[in-house]
């Protein structure tokens, strides 16, 4: 399942929603994985290089996460995991 995280904010009186990246997850959050949006400059944002997976205690065991959910999601891939 792939779900979006974001949040809420004020600037100048007004309401902002900032989206923070996909959450993708696995048998009732079992095995999760987020992809973080990582500003550039300005508006512009990646996701290519922060990811936080779990529950893992070493970055192998967090690896195998990714792999698996990659291999498991509604998209088929990560945003360009492979």
């Amino acid at each position: 399942m792939i779900q979006k995280l974001a949040y809420a904010d004020l600037k100048d009186g007004m309401p902002t929603i900032q989206q923070l990246g996909p959450v993708f997850q696995m048998n009732r959050m079992q095995e999760l994985v987020v992809q973080v949006f990582e500003p550039l400059d300005g508006d512009q944002k990646t996701f290519n290089d922060l990811i936080i997976a779990g529950p893992a205690e070493t970055r192998e065991e967090a690896t195998a996460i990714v792999d698996s959910v990659s291999r498991n999601s509604e998209r088929g891939l990560l945003y360009g995991i492979k």
